[in-house]
């Protein structure tokens, strides 16, 4: 299993690590969250670079932007849960200041 896990990530990573917006994104972060379902904790060695690719697609103020990336960290810390921790408001970014302004938008 490790060696098709392996093999797995790194084609998803490579496909996540491209910048803009291509086709294969939103697939690839779903695909990623499924397989951390999957294996498990054997996903904790591919974490630190999982963090930097997600830190880029949930900020909004870039062109790598994707909405999948946050059902993602939605399915990754379910399965690292206290390991995600350290790093989920870094992660998360500015979501909670944007969905703040989107309520009070639609409030007025």
């Amino acid at each position: 299993m490790v060696s098709y896990l392996n093999m797995s990530m790194q084609t998803l990573l490579n496909v996540l690590k491209k910048d803009g917006k291509s086709e294969e994104r939103p697939s690839a972060f779903i695909a990623l969250g499924e397989i951390s379902r999957a294996v498990g904790t054997h996903i904790k060695p591919y974490l630190d670079q999982l963090i930097a690719i997600l830190k880029n697609a949930l900020n909004v103020k870039t062109k790598g932007y994707c909405l999948q990336a946050l059902t993602c960290v939605s399915m990754l810390s379910s399965v690292v849960g206290p390991a995600l921790q350290k790093d989920i408001h870094e992660i998360l970014g500015t979501w909670h200041t944007i969905l703040l302004s989107w309520f009070c938008h639609e409030l007025l």
